[in-house]
């Protein structure tokens, strides 16, 4: 169920990237000791503006409410929130007699719920600008609404390049914020398949009319629990499967704390396919759906897990 639990939570590995717009020129580095402004730094400063914002429908808006670097020496802490007026109420049932009680939301309310984002200082090797992170797994908060969120605020700032030709031109940088992958399909009996979904284009109808625009097929299977052999069964159907003209193979894989994720196999072996997993959180204080404070136990967790991984 999509409810947070007062004393869990989970934090998705990913890596930031930053790169210039449509790669024209330098992308700006997360943080740097010469004179040139850094991604940090532009995003501090639209905090302190009250610009550090991204709307995504009326008063629907995420923002970031602290950003921290100095808990921490390692790395910063972006604190984001995001409420929405239109969100219902939450209802509560009670435990003994099962009598549903509405929670008090008046008309200036907003139901809200914040996020951590937690990025190492620390460059990764090679390439353009990378950086290790975390991301609080919160409802109504996604990846790609944190990722929205960082590039809404960072191409405001816009910097000088000069490029092939020798012309000075003006260019700004985006976030990239990409889960990494580090599970892998039938190495743990915890992993459980769910579902299968085959996928290929909508054939041509021959019906010429824009106003009925044909979806991609799609044949989902039902995956009988505790199966064996699962991953020869995949190499199976996914040899059958292309022979028949489907384009994708996705599988929904459950976890043992209930969660689930879509993988798909298209271009791999069944056995080697990785996949996101979440890392779970146990807490020792009780934790709200919404503040404006750094947890100190996500922090630490974090931090130990990022300098593992590295």
């Amino acid at each position: 169920m999509l409810l947070l639990k007062e004393y869990e939570r989970f934090l998705l590995h990913c890596t930031l990237t930053l790169r210039a717009n449509r790669m024209k020129g330098v992308a700006l580095e997360l943080t740097t000791t010469g004179p040139q402004a850094d991604a940090l730094t532009v995003i501090e400063r639209a905090f302190k503006a009250g610009r550090a914002r991204h709307e995504f429908g009326k008063d629907d808006v995420l923002r970031i409410t602290a950003v921290d670097r100095t808990t921490d020496p390692t790395m910063v802490v972006i604190l984001m929130r995001r409420g929405d007026p239109d969100a219902a109420a939450q209802v509560f049932e009670h435990r003994k007699t099962g009598e549903l009680r509405r929670a008090d939301k008046t008309e200036d309310d907003m139901v809200a719920v914040s996020c951590h984002l937690f990025v190492q200082l620390r460059r990764l090797t090679g390439g353009e600008p990378a950086y290790a992170a975390m991301l609080e797994e919160v409802p109504g908060i996604a990846r790609s609404h944190v990722q929205t969120l960082l590039t809404t605020i960072l191409e405001r700032h816009n910097y000088s390049y000069v490029n092939d030709r020798g012309h000075e031109k003006e260019t700004f940088t985006r976030a990239l914020l990409d889960g990494v992958k580090g599970e892998k399909l039938g190495s743990d009996g915890t992993v459980k398949f769910d579902t299968v979904e085959l996928v290929r284009p909508a054939e041509d109808t021959g019906l010429d009319m824009p106003t009925f625009v044909p979806k991609e097929q799609r044949l989902r299977f039902k995956v009988q629990p505790d199966a064996p052999d699962m991953v020869d069964k995949l190499k199976a159907l996914k040899s059958w499967a292309l022979g028949e003209g489907w384009q994708d193979i996705r599988i929904r894989v459950r976890m043992p704390e209930g969660k689930s994720r879509v993988v798909s196999f298209r271009e791999a072996d069944a056995a080697d396919v990785l996949f996101v997993r979440a890392a779970q959180v146990p807490l020792k204080k009780a934790m709200d759906p919404c503040s404006d404070l750094v947890n100190p136990e996500l922090l630490g967790f974090a931090a130990t897990y990022l300098k593992e991984q590295s």
